[in-house]
């Protein structure tokens, strides 16, 4: 006659395995981490070597245990196999990604190859384009390059009113769009922003026109030199901070003579920065 253990024997058995913890099998939480899952399938593994079967019926059952474990090691190797290539397909993901990043902003950047922003031109009420105009080719003149109205096709005011920055009133800034980007080039190699006569900076000024990410990016690097209790900028002051060119994007000069450029996004400003 066969002999049967009673679920009362296979729960005295169990509990004197070494090492074993009931909670370790618990179906409350099956979704265990897959570094928990090698701990339990040993504790199982050894639960069975221990269990101390007699009959056929308790071999049979124990070996099918410890197939469903084989298994179940498979399954965790595979699992761990999936994890590694997930992290490799992340990583190349997230380089595809900023690749992706850096060239949506050069494009965008690059259709403002003919536009400038004057920056510091007195404002009067009731402005009218022709007046704007007049001035703006007044200004832009200074460069040595002649500039006439003929040679814009858009110029606009930044806004309406006038801005205080520390005390001081500041007009809002033009945008200009020149019909020839060669001769928005010339302007700007020939226009100095610091006066080497008077030995100061200009009233006027004037940049090459920058996309809203340039601008948020060029911001973010000034408000990170100039926070005074922002340990990560190591106590260094940046002297200037301006766009060079599609391909080197900003570049930034510190007054310890460090000198950053290739800065598209703020990736590429904490990567330089921090490598130093």
């Amino acid at each position: 006659m066969p002999h049967y253990v009673t679920r009362q024997q296979l729960k005295q058995q169990q509990q004197h395995v070494d090492g074993y913890q009931p909670e370790q099998l618990s179906t409350q939480n099956p979704a265990l981490p897959v570094n928990q899952i090698s701990d339990t399938l040993d504790a199982v593994g050894k639960m069975i070597d221990q269990l101390g079967c007699s009959t056929d019926q308790e071999i049979c059952v124990a070996n099918i245990f410890r197939i469903l474990v084989g298994q179940m090691r498979e399954i965790k190797r595979e699992m761990q196999k999936s994890s590694e290539s997930c992290v490799r397909n992340f990583g190349v993901m997230d380089d595809n990604m900023t690749s992706l990043t850096r060239g949506l902003v050069k494009t965008e950047q690059y259709s403002r190859r003919d536009t400038i922003t004057v920056a510091g031109l007195a404002s009067q009420q009731d402005e009218t384009e022709s007046q704007l105009t007049a001035k703006v080719c007044d200004v832009l003149s200074a460069s040595g390059e002649e500039v006439r109205p003929i040679d814009i096709t858009a110029i606009h005011r930044n806004g309406k009113e006038p801005r205080s920055i520390r005390g001081k009133v500041i007009p809002p800034s033009v945008t200009v769009r020149l019909s020839a980007i060669k001769k928005k080039d010339r302007i700007m190699r020939g226009y100095k922003n610091y006066d080497q006569v008077s030995k100061k900076p200009r009233q006027v000024k004037v940049y090459q026109s920058l996309s809203p990410h340039y601008t948020s990016v060029r911001q973010h690097i000034v408000k990170f030199f100039n926070d005074t209790g922002n340990a990560k900028n190591r106590g260094k002051r940046m002297k200037w901070c301006t766009y060079q060119s599609p391909s080197a994007g900003l570049a930034l000069k510190l007054d310890s003579g460090e000198f950053y450029k290739d800065i598209h996004i703020l990736e590429d400003f904490y990567t330089k920065f921090n490598s130093t």
